[in-house]
């Protein structure tokens, strides 16, 4: 799942700390001037990577409004019918096509808790619930280690909505990947898992005998 984080050169710092906590998330942020290759014809570029977001995070401070690409790059987005959540610094609030959109306050100190709330928005919004459901399993069949299976396996149940096929998806990973399958962190969470899954759909029992051999 692609996000477009859209900002003034200026808070370029800032833009990297909430980039990385974002991508903590499995969510792929593009950030322009970080992501952009010096040979990439710069507007084409942009025009793309717009296109293919699922959704749109522009920051707000005193310099994105003097910006003359964060300005075309949020029309152009409007009119593409993303969602858009932007987050606000200083007190600066959504003008212009954005102005109807609830802004999320941040700082420095509250980046981390922002972000949750950023992504909670992403996780129960239509457009973006079910890009973001398949960005949480892909990050946890990626797993490259016991402990990080267990992180990956508590992230991804701290979320509910999972299709049969997502769960399926879920129960294949843990069935292929060893780190995944050796994690008694990741066991654990699973069981928990599945168990409550079993309770809501009668397909949970079919899908525990089908994958009886992922769950040690």
């Amino acid at each position: 799942m692609k996000a477009f984080f859209s900002y003034s050169n200026k808070d370029r710092l800032l833009a990297g700390k909430i980039k990385r906590e974002i991508e903590s998330y499995g969510i792929d942020v593009f950030l322009a001037h970080d992501d952009i290759e010096p040979s990439a014809e710069w507007a084409e570029k942009i025009f793309k990577e717009l296109r293919a977001c699922k959704v749109f995070i522009p920051l707000l401070t005193k310099s994105f409004y003097k910006s003359y690409w964060t300005g075309q790059e949020t029309g152009i987005v409007f009119s593409l019918k993303k969602l858009i959540i932007p987050i606000k610094i200083d007190k600066i609030n959504p003008q212009g096509f954005i102005s109807r959109f609830q802004a999320l306050t941040m700082t420095e100190t509250t980046l981390k808790r922002s972000c949750r709330k950023l992504i909670q928005t992403i996780a129960s919004d239509p457009k973006t619930a079910a890009p973001f459901r398949a960005a949480l399993i892909q990050k946890f069949a990626g797993s490259d280690d016991f402990n990080n299976a267990g992180d990956n396996a508590e992230l991804l149940v701290a979320y509910e909505g999972y299709t049969v096929k997502q769960v399926r998806e879920i129960l294949r990973a843990t069935k292929r990947n060893n780190q995944i399958y050796r994690s008694w962190k990741a066991q654990r969470i699973l069981k928990r898992f599945l168990a409550a899954y079993k309770q809501k759909s009668t397909i949970g029992t079919r899908l525990i005998r089908e994958f009886k051999d992922a769950i040690a």
